[in-house]
């Protein structure tokens, strides 16, 4: 999904930013540095949270590889709460909020740069 992104942002950087910049006597790297990757912030910005969420959520990966308490993530945690013959839904509930917090931050502090990608992704010619 990553290279999807990347690729379609790239697409739409016109050729002539890279032609001015070498004419100006820039070379690969730094025409890549200074030009195309200012222009990818969004694209970047926009993998990085598709990125958190997947890792975040990912609950049957770590349910089967992870057996020691010391190194349980978040999710595992929250299932282990649940009893077989009991659920105290109480505890369950505050982890849960607690395990929001994260993916809210991440939220506030990037939602400009998502918007930004959304926004530039509709926009042709």
């Amino acid at each position: 999904m990553s290279i999807l992104i990347c690729s379609g942002f790239m697409e739409d950087i016109p050729k002539e930013l890279d032609e001015a910049a070498y004419i100006d006597g820039a070379g690969l790297w730094k025409t890549f540095i200074k030009v195309i990757v200012p222009l990818m912030k969004p694209a970047l910005a926009t993998i990085g949270i598709y990125t958190f969420l997947q890792c975040w959520n990912e609950l049957m990966f770590a349910n089967q590889f992870i057996s020691s308490g010391d190194k349980m993530t978040l999710p595992v945690g929250v299932q282990q709460l649940s009893g077989q013959y009991l659920t105290e839904w109480g505890p369950i509930g505050a982890a849960l909020v607690i395990a929001t917090f994260p993916t809210l931050l991440v939220y506030v502090f990037f939602s400009k740069k998502i918007q930004d990608s959304f926004i530039a992704g509709a926009v042709k010619g």
